[in-house]
């Protein structure tokens, strides 16, 4: 409910080297770990962040997204 979440979100986006979707919310900011469902009700505006600072595609972005899916049914279920 605060501003402070997007700020985190652009700041590790713009400097700590995030590749993959779950490097991001798993590690870097732990967001997936501590939102229900790994913190994919954020995705539509996640997805503005994420495409806008990194420069990926539409289909980039699904190829993440379902790799994040994948990663938290193994693993985080």
């Amino acid at each position: 409910g605060t501003p402070y979440l997007w700020a985190e979100l652009r700041h590790a986006l713009r400097h700590e080297q995030v590749h993959h979707l779950d490097d991001l919310l798993l590690r870097r900011l732990r967001l997936g770990l501590m939102l229900t469902n790994g913190g994919l009700e954020l995705q539509p505006r996640l997805q503005q962040l994420v495409t806008s600072e990194l420069g990926w595609t539409e289909p980039h972005w699904q190829q993440e997204v379902a790799r994040y899916r994948q990663l938290l049914q193994q693993a985080y279920r």
